[in-house]
């Protein structure tokens, strides 16, 4: 089963890197994900900048979306969901300034295989 990551953004060129790198460091995990889609929601700031030089040649593929207006985060959420190659069967979604803790992709994965789910929400306060 593939799965993607989605990160819709609006003016995260502070946490931008942070997020990336925690994703870069899901380990093993990672072979599962197909792709990242990133959509930047017309920042104004170097968030779409930052990303892609952040993430360069990594794997998976990091596909970024810029959009030439500001949509709001619904339009931008849908717009990538919708995007999706139709091979991929889940997502997980995070946003721009969201940090994932090690193993998060492991631990998000491990409870859509063994759990009875359509939708899983997990948080995490620090």
């Amino acid at each position: 089963m593939k799965f993607a990551i989605t990160i819709p953004c609006f003016k995260s060129e502070k946490y931008i890197a942070e997020t990336l790198q925690g994703i870069a460091e899901q380990g093993e995990s990672l072979n599962k994900v197909e792709e990242i889609v990133l959509g930047d929601d017309c920042s104004p700031d170097h968030t779409w900048e930052k990303a892609k030089e952040f993430w360069g040649n990594r794997t998976p593929a990091l596909r970024l979306y810029r959009n030439t207006k500001n949509c709001g985060e619904m339009i931008n959420v849908n717009s990538m969901v919708a995007s999706l190659p139709k091979h991929v069967e889940w997502f997980f979604h995070m946003h721009g300034d969201n940090i994932p803790l090690p193993k998060w992709c492991e631990t998000l994965h491990l409870c859509k295989m063994h759990l009875s789910l359509s939708f899983l929400f997990l948080a995490l306060y620090l």
